[in-house]
């Protein structure tokens, strides 16, 4: 290790704001020589809720938002990749927050850096609650990136 941290997790979504933290994660990373554990959560509720409003199969629904978190992953991954920086890319299923904070600690995390979102309306109040969720939960530093 040759920097303050050894281990940063950039949890992805595909907002702008998240590739905003994405860009400093990347730069942290390369500063202090750190790996970047890239997350994406299939949030559970949102899978059963779009299903059950667009009229859907679960698993359809599923099967989208995995794919749309497997291109942000990658996009991110290429944006590390590009500046020498030791990246890994995990997808998961459950409650965002939760994932995030257990991923933290079953990988020893040592820095989270999160994007604060400018969204309106009932996205926002979804991300807000995860990001509070992350703070208050986590036990490492949270980096968080006002957009």
């Amino acid at each position: 290790m040759n920097g303050l941290f050894s281990h940063i997790l950039l949890p992805v979504d595909s907002s702008e704001e998240c590739l905003a933290a994405g860009k400093l994660a990347v730069q942290l990373a390369k500063q202090w020589q750190a790996r970047l554990t890239l997350l994406y959560v299939v949030d559970k509720k949102l899978v059963e809720e779009l299903a059950r409003i667009q009229a859907r199969p679960q698993a359809e629904v599923r099967e989208q938002l995995e794919a749309t978190g497997w291109r942000y992953l990658s996009l991110c991954e290429h944006l590390a990749r590009d500046e020498g920086v030791n990246v890994r890319k995990t997808l998961s299923h459950g409650s965002p927050a939760a994932e995030i904070v257990d991923k933290a600690l079953s990988e020893n995390i040592d820095l989270i850096v999160m994007a604060k979102s400018k969204q309106r309306g009932p996205r926002r109040l979804m991300l807000g609650r995860t990001l509070q969720r992350v703070i208050e939960n986590a036990e490492c530093p949270l980096v968080v990136v006002k957009y």
